[in-house]
């Protein structure tokens, strides 16, 4: 309880400190101190529950937070703030050819409906269970954790479900055109979430809704209240199906009071067990392997043209975590940790704390790479208390900065031609 406490009071610091330096959730400092901020605050009423974070454990999460809001504020603080966009022609020419984006949206739609029946059949060779039913959550999920253990590359059809995430998110940054430019960029999103949630994994579902929370801030300027409601709602209904499903697949039958209470009880837990779990590493390190790594994306492309590393399986192992719980997250510190110590920690944060904050920067100009990339690393930081999901990602980040850079290059091109046509009239006159 001590530890917790202290732990909720350094933290709280650290967000007043963060929030002087800039007054916005989606900041890089405010959102990793927030996030592990909320984690203490859950750990000091999780007591009896969970077993408590030991005092090294808490120093270790305090001077990585540290090290990545320094960073942070370093490079907040020395460059010049982008200003608000003006309303030049250029500008105005620029949102004319905006009109367009409707029909790239729609043929985005138009690929991702394509694709479903293709994909659900692959699904299929993993369960034959009625859709989104809870047999088929823990059957698929079972099915591509195997496939994932086995090979080396994922099947083409399985960029589907990541195309799936990339078209949501830049339709979603492209949502300040006309009606039908929203219905497609929406029509996006919706195809998205079936896409990840035939893979029966929650993370999929939880990066988008990050992902476009941080895009909507960043846009709007404001904090999208009823986006976060029915948000967080839906990732309780995912949390429920999945644990209901588990349940029912060792045969217990619940009332849907028991399924809230169990699914209350499994999100709760998932939440804050993380931390503890890093602290039983720390203080037996032979009961868990170190299976993550900070150059996995590195050594995982390289041995696609040859076998040059061994890279383990991501699933960790699990650790008893409380007196009736085991979880196998170990926060972000598991993959620089094991093989750097507190050295590693320390080079490591800073420079995503400078990284993140250096893209944070340029997102505010509201530029549609920027703004797509940043809400990843805006999940990324947020996910510290579970994982590491910034450099363990880069598969994914670089293809969505591809695919961005793409749509941005032929909107640049529509831009070029329409300013082009409007220009010269008024040239010639």
């Amino acid at each position: 309880m001590t530890v917790a406490v202290v732990g909720v009071i350094v933290f709280g610091v650290l967000f007043a400190v963060n929030w002087m330096v800039c007054r916005s959730v989606v900041y890089p400092g405010v959102a990793l101190a927030g996030i592990w901020l909320l984690e203490f605050i859950v750990q000091a009423f999780a007591q009896g529950v969970l077993y408590p974070v030991s005092w090294y454990a808490l120093a270790v999460f305090v001077v990585g937070a540290v090290c990545f809001t320094a960073g942070a504020a370093l490079v907040y603080r020395c460059g010049a703030r982008p200003g608000n966009p003006t309303k030049s022609s250029a500008a105005q020419a620029q949102a004319q050819a905006q009109r367009g984006d409707g029909a790239l949206l729609w043929f985005l739609v138009a690929l991702l409906v394509g694709g479903l029946p293709t994909f659900i059949e692959k699904v299929r060779q993993f369960t034959s269970a009625a859709l989104f039913s809870p047999a088929f959550f823990v059957q698929a999920r079972q099915g591509f954790l195997e496939q994932a253990a086995a090979m080396s590359r994922a099947p083409v059809v399985d960029n589907l479900v990541v195309l799936s995430s990339i078209f949501a998110l830049i339709g979603y940054a492209l949502t300040d055109g006309a009606r039908r430019q929203r219905v497609a960029a929406w029509a996006l999103i919706g195809l998205s979430l079936v896409y990840n949630l035939l893979t029966a994994a929650k993370a999929g579902a939880v990066t988008l809704v990050v992902a476009l929370f941080a895009i909507h801030v960043l846009l709007r300027r404001r904090l999208p209240m009823r986006f976060l409601i029915t948000s967080f709602g839906g990732i309780l209904v995912l949390f429920g199906v999945v644990t209901v499903g588990r349940l029912e697949t060792v045969g217990q039958s619940l009332t849907l009071a028991q399924s809230a209470v169990a699914t209350w009880h499994y999100f709760l837990g998932y939440f804050s067990a993380s931390p503890v779990g890093f602290s039983t590493y720390l203080d037996h390190p032979d009961l868990v392997p170190a299976v993550w790594s900070p150059w996995q994306f590195f050594e995982r492309t390289a041995n696609y043209f040859r076998h040059f590393f061994h890279v383990p399986d991501l699933n960790a192992h699990f650790v008893r975590v409380g007196p009736d719980m085991f979880y196998n997250t170990y926060t972000a510190y598991f993959s620089y940790y094991p093989a750097y110590g507190l050295a590693g920690v320390i080079g490591f944060m800073s420079t995503l704390g400078m990284l993140c904050t250096w893209v944070y920067r340029r997102a505010l100009s509201l530029g549609l790479v920027w703004l797509v990339l940043y809400g990843m690393l805006l999940y990324g930081i947020l996910m510290t208390i579970f994982n590491e999901s910034l450099l363990l990602s880069l598969n994914f980040i670089l293809k969505l900065v591809v695919v961005a850079l793409l749509v941005a290059g032929f909107r640049r091109l529509r831009w070029r031609a329409h300013a082009s046509r409007v220009v010269m009239p008024d040239a010639i006159h």
